[in-house]
């Protein structure tokens, strides 16, 4: 498939809990990356043999690509440092930290409210 990429290879075995053998397919376009995805491993079931299958395309990409104006942020005093930490309080909240009183700590997290933030593509309005 044109703009798609597949890699086939041997896990290396130096520890954790990796599989012998990854499939990897990539490619711009998520939503023909999750078709397939699901049509490799139904492939891959069929294989005598091979057992303990998973598909990572089941779990939900937390990866946020933003495109920055170099340009623009140097002119504001701003760093892709700057902007990532932003853009990850926003999204996962930041420890601000601890309120004690008498026997207890509460740690302080800024977030934006729930409800708030439904997705990412309306920090860039």
């Amino acid at each position: 498939m044109i703009g798609q990429y597949f890699n086939v290879a041997e896990s290396d075995s130096g520890g954790g809990s990796s599989k012998p053998v990854s499939i990897s397919i990539k490619g711009s376009d998520q939503a023909t990356l999750e078709t397939l995805s699901k049509q490799v491993e139904n492939v891959i079931k069929t294989v005598p043999g091979v057992t303990d299958i998973s598909n990572t395309a089941d779990a939900k990409s937390s990866e946020l690509r933003v495109t920055m104006d170099n340009l623009a942020a140097v002119q504001a005093g701003v760093s892709t440092s700057d902007v990532g930490s932003t853009i990850r309080m926003a999204l996962q909240g930041a420890n601000a930290g601890v309120y004690r009183t008498n026997d207890s700590e509460n740690d302080i997290t800024l977030k934006f409210m729930d409800g708030q933030i439904k997705m990412p593509k309306i920090l860039n309005p």
